[in-house]
């Protein structure tokens, strides 16, 4: 079943006093290819989708993540990623 629009429940009625906040987080990490070792090691699917790609698909995974990470660096070394949760509440 697909979710309903924004202030909606799964069964369609609408949601009462909604709110939302973005509480922010940062991920910080040594290696710039430490996304996908935590994906690998820590996402069962994603790791078996990871691993299913050709080695030249891995090969360029890793190369756009570690260009990727490039704009996180982390004062004193390393990177620090923006990893923010979005916390939503309604009533019904």
């Amino acid at each position: 079943q697909r979710p309903g629009p924004p202030g909606s429940s799964a069964d369609g009625d609408r949601l009462g006093a909604v709110e939302t906040l973005t509480a922010p987080q940062t991920w910080h990490m040594d290696d710039p290819l430490g996304l996908i070792t935590a994906i690998v090691e820590g996402a069962v699917r994603a790791r078996a989708l990871y691993l299913a790609q050709t080695e030249a698909a891995r090969a360029a995974i890793d190369a756009a993540v570690k260009d990727g990470m490039e704009r996180f660096p982390a004062v004193g070394g390393g990177y620090a990623v923006p990893m923010p949760a979005i916390i939503g509440s309604g009533t019904k």
